[in-house]
């Protein structure tokens, strides 16, 4: 018999806590005491033992919240048995995997419409072989857990950002799981390991299939909730930008006449207030325009470091970004000092980038970084400020959501769409020093 701790979680026994006795007890006697009483409603007498013996019952608590990867793997059957046997076999098909992962591209490459989402040529062939002998390493090696899932399901995001039919998908899975049963059949002389190895391969491509297509089919409705979003933003832009630009246009022309007019300092910078809010009118509405018109991406080659400056002494200029900020640009290697891009997007990119970090409020440094990687470059804007509020970080890029209370939410709104325009994507997280980083990164131009 246990009762349920005041001061935690646990079962206590009764026998093992007999500083309970007297609150079992007192509580034992209300309940009794009340079920004796007369009740308006018609519910049954419960007996002071029913009382008693209710209150001594071990509270049921519901199971515990099943995570994604533990609901795949019981599904499946894929257990520590399977775990073990992958490792072990792994030392066996280690030398195999460049062969494996060259006759998978092969197969690609003959096949248009698989080939066309392989936009950077050969040597984006030889880094994804790469990328390949890694994804046969760590499968075989595991640990099967929460970060594998993660590092899984970015695969599935991934061929949904280059536009990869889901089928592809499935076909290329079976050309892994044919070579890996070649190598079991030529490799394990002993039968009953090779069913187990066999068996557990089988299971571990099932669960990397499953992993990815989840993450394919939620990332596919993501995007199509965020284009429908966009059109109905599109039509009241549209809508509204026609309706307002006349009245903007003539509360434009009443200012500047107005203040050609007025001598007094008081009264200038109340035309100048009025000034001011008719252009943040006019850049809100260009801005809820821009972010729904599908203006083609036009690349060329971009130099990094010259746009940041062009951008910051616009910035300086215009008054956004004080005297007294500091904004540096530092490419990680000499490859990241260029990118093949669509020069005003990106412009308008590392604008609404810097702008958006001294906006936020405390950044004294903003930090533009630049370097290569496998997907392509990645420019990363740091700043030392307050960084996103948590409730705010994880819809930072939705339209009309911002942290400030004078914000438009439209500036990483337009940083989102254009990465996603270029085929990119964009990221945004705080700093473990404090701060937040924004991260978009932009894949190599097509072409050998």
């Amino acid at each position: 018999m246990a009762l349920e701790s005041p001061e935690g979680c646990r079962r206590i026994p009764m026998g093992h806590s007999a500083r309970f006795a007297p609150l079992h007890s007192r509580a034992a006697a209300t309940v009794a005491t009340r079920a004796r009483e007369p009740c308006c409603h018609a519910a049954p007498a419960v007996s002071p033992d029913a009382a008693s013996r209710a209150l001594r019952r071990p509270i049921a608590y519901p199971p515990p919240r099943v995570s994604l990867i533990e609901d795949i793997q019981a599904y499946i059957g894929f257990d520590a048995d399977d775990a073990e046997a992958l490792a072990a076999f792994l030392p066996v098909a280690r030398p195999h995997f460049p062969r494996i992962a060259a006759h998978f591209y092969d197969l690609i490459l003959e096949h248009p419409s698989a080939h066309a989402a392989i936009t950077g040529g050969t040597a984006q062939v030889e880094r994804l072989k790469k990328t390949l002998v890694g994804w046969m390493e760590s499968g075989l090696a595991g640990p099967h857990d929460e970060a594998y899932f993660e590092k899984r399901s970015r695969i599935g995001r991934v061929h949904v950002e280059i536009g990869l039919p889901q089928r592809f998908m499935f076909t290329a899975m079976n050309v892994i799981r044919l070579d890996f049963r070649d190598l079991v059949r030529t490799h394990l002389a002993d039968a009953e390991t090779a069913q187990r190895t066999s068996d557990a391969l089988d299971k571990l491509f099932d669960m990397e299939l499953a992993i990815m297509l989840g993450a394919y089919q939620a990332d596919s409705e993501e995007r199509l909730r965020q284009r429908e979003r966009l059109a109905v933003v599109g039509q009241i832009a549209a809508s509204i930008g026609h309706e307002l630009r006349n009245p903007l246009g003539v509360i434009r022309s009443s200012s500047f006449l107005l203040g050609r007019y007025v001598d007094d300092e008081k009264a200038k910078r109340h035309v100048a207030k009025i000034d001011h809010q008719v252009e943040r009118c006019s850049r809100i509405i260009e801005g809820l325009l821009e972010l729904t018109r599908e203006r083609p991406v036009t690349r060329s080659h971009v130099e990094i470091g010259p746009l940041v400056e062009e951008v910051t002494a616009d910035l300086r200029e215009s008054g956004v970004l004080s005297a007294d900020v500091d904004v540096t640009f530092s490419a990680v290697d000499d490859g990241a000092r260029a990118v093949d891009a669509d020069p005003a997007m990106l412009r308008q990119v590392v604008s609404n980038l810097v702008e958006n970090a001294v906006a936020a409020g405390a950044a004294q440094h903003v930090a533009v970084t630049a370097r290569r990687t496998d997907e392509g470059t990645e420019i990363s804007v740091l700043d030392d400020g307050r960084g996103f509020p948590a409730e705010v970080l994880p819809r930072a890029f939705e339209p009309l959501v911002s942290s400030r209370p004078h914000g438009t939410g439209l500036g990483l709104a337009l940083v989102h769409a254009i990465a996603r325009r270029h085929g990119g994507r964009a990221e945004a997280a705080n700093r473990p020093e404090g701060g937040a980083r924004v991260t978009v990164v932009l894949p190599r131009r097509a072409g050998p």
